[in-house]
């Protein structure tokens, strides 16, 4: 059973799926549908965050021959139609559909309001990525000047402990810095949907329940995820080596997880999540099942389709997201095997909280 009491809640490591039992309305089908779609819109930032290899250490020491170079990804870099078109095919798709837009750093884009408008146009749902940082304020004000109108969904980097720790430390500095932005756009009533992204690792777990607590009572969801390491060649997302950081199964999390499960806070899908979490930790997530579904789906920013945003992989950056999505917005069922292949070849696991999220019913992402 999972952790919570007296409710029975679905355990991932169960893979047993009662559709037919109401307690779990938003349970996953296995209907090929995107649910989620991650889209790097850049790997430019203004920022060199040691634990990042999507912006800061692209060239790491064992990257694979077939992945790009840093200039590479800054030449191919796609433009304002391209996105404009890969947005429409996937609301042809499903309508419910949530996009994760992400950098990089996005607001070093200039048409990035110009993309936004049109997902505001159309009615897609959405969520913007930024760290927020001081250098890029100015960036985000100018950016909301010419939207001229709110985002659905805007999410800040806050880590846990950020009001009390070290804060000449780079990341708490960014932490502090996207709460206080994200209470600025509440204020300013241009977001309707302020989440905050928390990385816990086993140096600030002891923060976490204070720091969703805070949080909450400013109006932020808390999107709760855990610290990865690369753990292989192809992990090109976290440069994390040390696994000292990583957290274990223990009672400890366990108790603190359930605390944030049975709290009145606001969490995103906490009693369909956290428990999975709990599952999976340290990182041992391998049964994702975007192999069978492509219920999670990631765009690189030079349009090439990814494994996943934590792995690019070996076959599937071959083909562009055109490929898998046509004009009408219909998969490419061919497309399945390369998933399958690169998932083989590449994936030994991860504690990513997102395709845990693409499991259940679009309602379910949108309306936590």
């Amino acid at each position: 059973m999972g952790f919570f009491k007296p409710k029975n809640r679905w355990r991932a490591s169960e893979k047993i799926f009662p559709p037919d039992n109401p307690e779990y309305k938003h349970i996953y089908h296995p209907e090929k549908t995107i649910k989620i779609a991650n889209l790097l819109f850049t790997r430019k930032c203004n920022l060199n965050c040691f634990y990042c290899r999507i912006s800061g250490n692209i060239n790491y020491e064992n990257k694979p021959m077939s992945y790009p170079d840093k200039s590479d990804y800054f030449k191919s870099e796609k433009d304002t139609e391209y996105w404009i078109e890969c947005v429409d095919r996937l609301y042809k798709h499903n309508k419910d559909v949530f996009l994760v837009n992400y950098g990089g750093e996005l607001f070093l884009r200039k048409d990035m309001w110009k993309i936004i408008k049109h997902c505001n146009d159309i009615g897609i749902n959405y969520t913007i990525i930024s760290s927020c940082n001081p250098g890029i304020q100015s960036l985000i004000h100018e950016f909301f000047g010419k939207l001229g109108s709110k985002v659905k969904g805007f999410t800040a980097s806050v880590d846990p402990g950020f009001y009390s720790l070290d804060q000449d430390n780079d990341v708490i500095v960014k932490s502090a810095s996207g709460f206080e932005f994200l209470k600025e756009l509440i204020a300013l009533d241009l977001v309707d949907d302020p989440v905050a992204e928390i990385t816990v690792d086993s140096s600030n777990m002891d923060y976490l329940i204070d720091t969703v607590k805070i949080l909450s009572s400013e109006g932020i969801t808390s999107s709760i995820t855990f610290i990865e390491p690369a753990k292989n060649e192809w992990y090109d997302f976290s440069s994390i080596t040390d696994d000292s950081l990583i957290v274990s199964k223990s009672q400890k999390i366990k108790g603190i997880l359930r605390t944030l499960a049975e709290s009145d806070y606001k969490i995103h899908m906490k009693n369909e999540i956290l428990p999975m979490v709990y599952d999976y930790l340290p990182n041992q997530m391998t049964d994702c099942g975007i192999e069978d579904t492509l219920h999670n789906i990631t765009i690189d920013s030079d349009g090439r389709m990814r494994l996943c945003l934590r792995i690019r992989g070996e076959y599937l950056p071959k083909i562009d997201f055109t490929d898998l999505l046509d004009e009408n917005g219909t998969i490419n069922k061919s497309v399945h095997n390369l998933y399958r292949f690169d998932k083989e070849k590449c994936c030994e696991g991860c504690i990513w909280t997102c395709p845990m999220m693409s499991k259940f019913e679009s309602s379910g992402i949108i309306n936590h």
